[in-house]
């Protein structure tokens, strides 16, 4: 798990450089990041004297590409935030679009508590302060909405934006950073929390299950 995570921020680096119009294909690019990331991995870090005696120019041509050089390797951040601006804006407007018309079949109130709640970020205290309602009425209206708007008739509008969001946002928390705070993968913390859970719901339903029996022992008597 912990290569694949490896492997993974390596292509992303690669993915960052990687120019098409260059005729060279992606894995030509992949050399330098994967050796540097699993370098970190294991913890190798040179000392300052020998970064010094291994420096190479940048102008030096990559290996089996000679027309490139590791000066192609270096991202350009701002022409990256350039290229994916427009296309970020026009995904969010298709993605909002879609949630939209899920939003408009479904009753007001649930639709306007899941637009302030989701949209706007605000507290389900701050919801029902703004809206006249109670805290209590807010919570079932937000159940209501998403209920709604995961049903099968509905979920079709967005079907579409699945994959992408998965894939996008399902990496998250699976980096060095998160190995090192959790000593594990994102994967088996979830599943340690998923344990958790699974224990509390059981003594719950057991004290429940006593609780129903003392109450029915006593209610016959």
């Amino acid at each position: 798990m912990i290569l694949m995570q490896c492997g993974f921020i390596a292509l992303t680096r690669a993915v960052a450089a990687f120019d098409p119009a260059s005729g060279y294909k992606l894995i030509t690019y992949l050399n330098f990041p994967i050796r540097n990331v699993f370098r970190e991995a294991l913890g190798i870090f040179t000392s300052r004297r020998d970064l010094l005696a291994q420096c190479v120019s940048l102008d030096e041509p990559l290996p089996g590409a000679d027309d490139l050089t590791l000066e192609d390797m270096v991202p350009d951040p701002a022409a990256e935030d350039d290229m994916a601006r427009p296309l970020e804006s026009a995904y969010q407007a298709e993605l909002h679009a879609a949630l939209e018309k899920g939003l408009s079949e479904l009753p007001a109130g649930d639709s306007e508590f899941l637009r302030l709640r989701y949209y706007r970020d605000m507290r389900r205290r701050d919801i029902a302060a703004a809206t006249g309602k109670a805290p209590l009425d807010v919570t079932r209206g937000l159940q209501r909405g998403i209920h709604a708007m995961r049903a099968a008739r509905r979920r079709q509008y967005y079907a579409a934006f699945r994959e992408n969001i998965i894939s996008v946002h399902g990496y998250r928390h699976t980096g060095l950073s998160a190995f090192e705070q959790w000593r594990g993968s994102s994967v088996e913390r979830m599943a340690e929390i998923l344990a958790i859970r699974r224990r509390y719901f059981e003594q719950v339903n057991a004290i429940t299950r006593r609780r129903r029996k003392f109450i029915r022992k006593y209610s016959n008597e």
